[in-house]
Protein backbone atom coordinates (compact mmCIF):
# COMPACT_ATOMS: atom_id res chain seq x y z
CA UNK A 1 0.00 0.00 0.00
CA UNK A 2 1.22 3.54 -0.63
CA UNK A 3 2.09 5.73 2.36
CA UNK A 4 -0.96 7.93 1.79
CA UNK A 5 -4.30 6.38 0.93
CA UNK A 6 -7.12 8.13 -0.88
CA UNK A 7 -9.50 9.51 1.72
CA UNK A 8 -12.78 11.35 1.78
CA UNK A 9 -13.31 13.46 4.89
CA UNK A 10 -16.71 14.56 6.12
CA UNK A 11 -17.29 16.47 9.32
CA UNK A 12 -19.10 19.13 11.23
CA UNK A 13 -17.77 21.59 13.75
CA UNK A 14 -18.40 24.21 16.35
CA UNK A 15 -16.35 27.35 16.88
CA UNK A 16 -16.63 29.82 19.70
CA UNK A 17 -14.67 32.96 20.40
CA UNK A 18 -14.40 35.32 23.37
CA UNK A 19 -12.50 38.56 23.74
CA UNK A 20 -11.91 41.56 25.95
CA UNK A 21 -10.12 43.93 23.61
CA UNK A 22 -10.01 47.71 23.72
CA UNK A 23 -10.21 47.92 19.89
CA UNK A 24 -11.12 44.94 17.73
CA UNK A 25 -9.08 45.71 14.61
CA UNK A 26 -5.85 46.98 16.22
CA UNK A 27 -5.92 46.18 19.94
CA UNK A 28 -3.51 47.68 22.45
CA UNK A 29 -4.63 45.75 25.51
CA UNK A 30 -6.85 42.81 26.35
CA UNK A 31 -7.19 39.17 25.34
CA UNK A 32 -9.00 36.98 22.84
CA UNK A 33 -9.54 33.23 22.64
CA UNK A 34 -11.04 30.95 19.98
CA UNK A 35 -11.89 27.26 20.43
CA UNK A 36 -12.80 25.05 17.47
CA UNK A 37 -14.05 21.46 17.73
CA UNK A 38 -14.61 19.28 14.63
CA UNK A 39 -15.98 15.74 14.49
CA UNK A 40 -16.28 13.65 11.37
CA UNK A 41 -15.41 10.54 9.43
CA UNK A 42 -12.53 9.46 7.20
CA UNK A 43 -13.58 7.05 4.47
CA UNK A 44 -10.91 5.10 2.58
CA UNK A 45 -11.53 5.21 -1.15
CA UNK A 46 -10.32 2.35 -3.27
CA UNK A 47 -7.72 3.30 -5.87
CA UNK A 48 -8.19 1.54 -9.21
CA UNK A 49 -4.45 1.84 -9.98
CA UNK A 50 -3.65 -0.25 -6.89
CA UNK A 51 -6.40 -2.77 -7.63
CA UNK A 52 -5.16 -3.25 -11.22
CA UNK A 53 -1.53 -3.97 -10.27
CA UNK A 54 -0.16 -7.40 -11.09
CA UNK A 55 2.75 -9.22 -9.46
CA UNK A 56 4.81 -11.16 -12.05
CA UNK A 57 6.14 -13.45 -9.30
CA UNK A 58 2.64 -14.33 -8.05
CA UNK A 59 0.02 -13.74 -10.79
CA UNK A 60 -2.80 -15.11 -8.58
CA UNK A 61 -2.31 -12.40 -5.94
CA UNK A 62 -4.99 -9.70 -5.97
CA UNK A 63 -3.78 -6.30 -4.77
CA UNK A 64 -7.36 -5.33 -3.96
CA UNK A 65 -7.14 -7.76 -1.00
CA UNK A 66 -4.81 -5.26 0.72
CA UNK A 67 -7.86 -3.10 1.43
CA UNK A 68 -9.34 -5.91 3.55
CA UNK A 69 -7.02 -5.06 6.46
CA UNK A 70 -7.96 -1.35 6.45
CA UNK A 71 -11.21 -0.18 8.01
CA UNK A 72 -13.32 1.64 5.45
CA UNK A 73 -14.67 4.34 7.79
CA UNK A 74 -13.13 5.83 10.94
CA UNK A 75 -14.24 8.54 13.33
CA UNK A 76 -11.99 11.60 13.53
CA UNK A 77 -11.95 14.45 16.04
CA UNK A 78 -10.00 17.69 15.80
CA UNK A 79 -9.44 20.36 18.43
CA UNK A 80 -7.90 23.77 17.70
CA UNK A 81 -7.22 26.72 20.00
CA UNK A 82 -5.99 30.23 19.35
CA UNK A 83 -5.32 32.61 22.25
CA UNK A 84 -3.81 36.11 22.24
CA UNK A 85 -2.89 38.53 24.99
CA UNK A 86 -2.01 42.17 24.27
CA UNK A 87 0.14 44.20 26.66
CA UNK A 88 0.49 47.95 26.13
CA UNK A 89 4.07 49.22 26.16
CA UNK A 90 4.66 52.96 26.46
CA UNK A 91 2.27 55.18 24.54
CA UNK A 92 2.03 53.61 21.05
CA UNK A 93 3.48 50.11 21.31
CA UNK A 94 1.99 46.74 22.13
CA UNK A 95 3.43 43.31 22.91
CA UNK A 96 1.34 40.39 21.70
CA UNK A 97 1.64 36.97 23.33
CA UNK A 98 -0.05 34.24 21.34
CA UNK A 99 -0.68 30.51 21.46
CA UNK A 100 -2.01 28.48 18.56
CA UNK A 101 -2.35 24.73 18.98
CA UNK A 102 -4.34 21.82 17.66
CA UNK A 103 -4.59 18.05 17.76
CA UNK A 104 -6.26 15.27 15.78
CA UNK A 105 -7.73 12.25 17.57
CA UNK A 106 -7.49 9.24 17.47
CA UNK A 107 -3.76 9.00 16.82
CA UNK A 108 -4.08 6.01 14.44
CA UNK A 109 -5.34 7.00 11.03
CA UNK A 110 -6.46 3.49 10.12
CA UNK A 111 -7.82 0.73 12.29
CA UNK A 112 -7.39 -2.86 11.20
CA UNK A 113 -10.43 -5.06 10.90
CA UNK A 114 -8.41 -8.25 11.40
CA UNK A 115 -4.96 -9.20 12.69
CA UNK A 116 -3.10 -9.14 9.38
CA UNK A 117 -0.13 -6.82 9.24
CA UNK A 118 -0.39 -4.06 6.70
CA UNK A 119 1.83 -1.06 6.07
CA UNK A 120 -1.19 1.22 6.10
CA UNK A 121 -2.16 0.23 9.64
CA UNK A 122 1.12 1.45 11.10
CA UNK A 123 0.74 5.10 10.14
CA UNK A 124 0.12 7.68 12.77
CA UNK A 125 -1.87 10.81 12.01
CA UNK A 126 -1.33 12.75 15.18
CA UNK A 127 -1.19 16.27 13.94
CA UNK A 128 -0.23 18.58 16.74
CA UNK A 129 1.04 22.05 16.16
CA UNK A 130 2.01 24.64 18.69
CA UNK A 131 3.33 28.11 18.16
CA UNK A 132 4.37 30.86 20.49
CA UNK A 133 4.59 34.30 19.01
CA UNK A 134 5.83 37.60 20.34
CA UNK A 135 5.13 40.66 18.21
CA UNK A 136 5.91 44.26 18.94
CA UNK A 137 3.32 46.35 17.15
Amino acid sequence: MPPDLDLRQNGFGLESGFNRLDYRFNPRKGWSAVLKIVAGFNTVRRNSQIENLRDPGDPAFEFSSLYDSVAGRNARYRLETNAQYFIPVMQRSTVKLGLRSGAVFPPNRFITTNNTASAATNFCAVSTRKAFSLHVL
